[in-house]
């Protein structure tokens, strides 16, 4: 009898587990994603570049959420660092700088709960 509650048992868990590996494949592979090349000047999302150098981006970040502001602050983002709101689809990380030009991951993926008020 333990012999079949344990078979059981492995069914299920084996299932489950299938399950949550296609679930994430399926997710990583609709992720929209848009790779945007920027400079000093542009606006990518929320945060209008000033500067494109070796090492950051500087520029005046714009607070949208959860209540907009008509000043922005200024700001340093290095490689790997985000800007935007991943609530509304424009959530921009930082991937590469080269020759004064920036790059961007834009992952375009809105929340299925919008953005707080």
């Amino acid at each position: 009898m333990d012999y079949v509650w344990a078979y059981f048992v492995v069914i299920i868990v084996g299932v489950t587990a299938a399950y949550a590996l296609f679930s994430l494949i399926s997710s990583a592979q609709s992720t929209p994603m848009e790779f945007v090349n920027v400079t000093a000047g542009e606006r990518i999302s929320n945060f209008l570049i000033t500067g494109v150098n070796q090492m950051n981006v500087t520029g005046i970040l714009y607070v949208e959420y959860p209540l907009a502001m008509k000043n922005g602050t200024y700001t340093t983002i290095t490689m790997g660092e985000s800007v935007g709101y991943a609530c509304d689809g424009t959530l921009a990380k930082l991937i590469m700088i080269k020759s004064k030009v920036a790059s961007f991951a834009l992952n375009k993926t809105k929340s299925r709960y919008g953005c707080p008020i």
